[in-house]
């Protein structure tokens, strides 16, 4: 430990230990928090500095402005945001910042008035509380979003497909009852796709501490699967390049990325330009890559694609649909490979890329946050 210099303000001496503070906690969360192994050292600290900072303050006499301020709610909410961790590991994460702090500074030989310690105490039981608050405040935000966004995304194709049952009712024509029934065939199609989406992400939300279930993964058989179905639904052309590509993976999870990716290349791109999907080997790692033609996603918009329920803004204003859920998902599944997804975006082209390694397993031993592979849908309706 740092050894504080007596003719230090002890305001000063204080600050002067808040690395070491830090480090120390950072240590003890990694060690004793699942999850946060992986997260970096900016969002682990986040907000709590300005609380350090109001903790040396209280224990010196100095003056602080941190009680007029929601720096412990916004802490919360950046937990929400951009981790997975929990309510009782932000309680847990806010005990070992408090017990970090008070280690540190006996370790520095400092001394205080049993009044000091119990303001500083208090302020961290306080500051827990506001970070939790936070932490459910956003929470509370994300399903009041999923559920303004169920009421308006289901409410289009399901009065279309309604409208469509009333007019079969109605027709005489068999060819215009065949294409009424198309529609309402499409619609229920899309609805249970979002159904899907909804569904396997809060799977991969809900269980994300566990290992996927890999196994011997044919990927040019799975792409030509996935496309085949992907034509038959869409009518669209959709090229498919690359050779044989086997790895250690978990294929429903890849299936299921793989649909969202070519159901947003058909939604986003203009219509009648064919859509590419690409098979890259390179130096032990596959990249499944789609890319279709059609306006170019801004590149302040392009990270919230992947934040859950929100919904970014497409330059095509008619195309609005989705509950934000698909490209988390498909983020979700890349990362539980080891791996990323990659969006490049221009006026010409747009492409997503889910970059893997081809055996994720070693990678992953060390620190497995990746959530258990999802069962097949025949596995899920043996009787299809």
């Amino acid at each position: 430990m740092v050894e504080v210099k007596e003719q230090a303000s002890r305001f000063d001496s204080l600050m002067a230990l808040q690395d070491v503070v830090f480090d120390e906690w950072m240590a003890r969360l990694r060690a004793e928090i699942k999850g946060a192994g992986s997260l970096s050292s900016a969002v682990l600290i986040d907000t709590l500095p300005v609380l350090y900072r109001h903790l040396a303050a209280l224990a010196t006499g100095e003056v602080s402005t941190y009680d007029r301020s929601t720096i412990a709610i916004e802490h919360g909410g950046e937990r929400a945001r951009l981790t997975r961790l929990d309510v009782q590991t932000i309680a847990q994460e806010m005990h070992l910042f408090r017990s970090t702090v008070l280690d540190v500074w006996r370790s520095a030989k400092l001394q205080f008035t049993d009044d000091e310690l119990d303001k500083v105490v208090g302020a961290i039981e306080t500051a827990t509380r506001d970070t939790i608050s936070g932490y459910v405040a956003k929470q509370a935000a994300f399903r009041e979003q999923f559920f303004a966004a169920l009421t308006h995304d289901l409410r289009t194709p399901l009065g279309t497909a309604g409208m469509a049952v009333e007019l079969i009712g109605e027709a005489t024509d068999a060819h215009r009852v065949h294409v009424l029934a198309k529609i309402v065939e499409k619609q229920l199609g899309l609805m249970s796709r979002m159904i899907d989406d909804l569904l396997d992400t809060m799977s991969a939300h809900a269980s994300a501490a566990k290992a996927l279930e890999f196994a011997e993964t044919d990927l040019l058989a799975l792409s030509k699967e996935v496309i085949a179905n992907a034509t038959l639904t869409s009518h669209r052309e959709i090229l498919l390049s690359g050779g044989p590509a086997n790895g250690m993976w978990c294929e429903p999870a890849l299936r299921r990325a793989m649909e969202n990716l070519l159901n947003n290349a058909v939604k986003y791109s203009a219509e009648g330009t064919p859509i590419k999907v690409d098979i890259i080997l390179f130096d032990g790692r596959t990249i499944w890559k789609v890319t279709n033609q059609g306006n170019a996603i801004p590149e302040d918009q392009i990270e919230g694609l992947f934040q859950l329920f929100r919904r970014v803004e497409h330059p095509d204003s008619k195309q609005k649909t989705g509950w934000g859920i698909g490209l988390p998902y498909v983020r979700s599944v890349a990362e539980r490979h080891a791996g990323s997804v990659v969006v490049t975006s221009n006026p010409q082209e747009t492409s997503f890329s889910i970059d893997i390694p081809d055996d994720p397993r070693p990678i992953l031993a060390a620190a497995p946050l990746a959530a258990p592979c999802p069962p097949s849908r025949a596995a899920l309706n043996p009787g299809d």
